[in-house]
């Protein structure tokens, strides 16, 4: 009788399988991000900084003859041009420059008590504050809504990259299942900022705080949203903390 060999693959062949296999690339999954990108009719970097004429290398800081953002103002410039129902209406972009200026004022103020130099916001930094309003003032005004767009933009994600691609995406659930929360406050509740070392990731964070803390006292105001006794920072190490 004649012995077949052994058709079971070896732990190496199982190894080498495994690493052929593609790799998500977390630049694409990045869902979130396309969706505020999409709120502005754009749907990438690329896409952004050449209809807007905005990059690393712009003019950064105040206009002195209008006191605005001089990145507000090259995008709140070519905004109304942009023939898509989807894109922020310029009035509400307004309301968000002005949310930015405040908070930027406060923590100036308070810089400069210390001794510390005011903050001038860089083109990646303003973009972070500015889609953090569009992502707050949506939650806190409805965030079942919210939910839909950002399916909505997972379901067109995944169509182009492929559903069994790598880089698809799971879309939150509408519907409670197997004990799972489909309550889009909770769904939505967390928010991840994805920054380089040394973008100023620590200021930008207590510019958060200020943001959220905006949005939310106006949903408890109006009866949306329950009261919150304290916000809890968590730090890797002592020196963070201080800082």
């Amino acid at each position: 009788m004649t012995q077949l060999p052994d058709q079971r693959p070896s732990a190496g062949r199982g190894r080498r399988a495994r690493s052929e296999r593609p790799k998500p690339d977390f630049h694409r999954q990045t869902v979130l991000f396309q969706w505020a990108l999409s709120k502005l009719g754009v749907r990438d970097l690329k896409e952004f900084k050449e209809r807007f004429q905005v990059s690393p290398d712009s003019a950064e800081g105040i206009d002195e003859r209008t006191g605005l953002h001089r990145f507000f103002e090259a995008v709140a410039g070519v905004l109304p041009t942009v023939a898509d129902a989807n894109v922020v209406p310029v009035d509400r972009l307004r309301v968000y420059e002005q949310n930015i200026l405040e908070h930027t004022q406060a923590i100036n103020t308070s810089r400069m008590r210390h001794n510390q130099p005011r903050i001038d916001w860089k083109y990646h930094q303003y973009l972070a504050l500015l889609f953090t309003e569009l992502f707050l003032d949506r939650f806190f005004q409805d965030a079942g809504a919210l939910r839909d767009e950002i399916n909505a933009r997972i379901a067109e994600h995944n169509a182009e990259c492929g559903v069994d691609s790598p880089d698809a995406v799971a879309p939150f659930a509408t519907e409670a299942r197997d004990g799972d929360d489909a309550d889009p406050k909770r769904q939505l509740a967390r928010l991840a900022f994805w920054c380089a070392t040394g973008s100023g990731k620590t200021l930008l964070m207590h510019v958060h705080v200020r943001q959220f803390r905006q949005y939310h006292a106006a949903a408890f105001a109006a009866g949306t949203w329950p009261e919150l006794a304290q916000i809890v920072l968590v730090t890797p190490n002592d020196g963070l903390s201080a800082q």
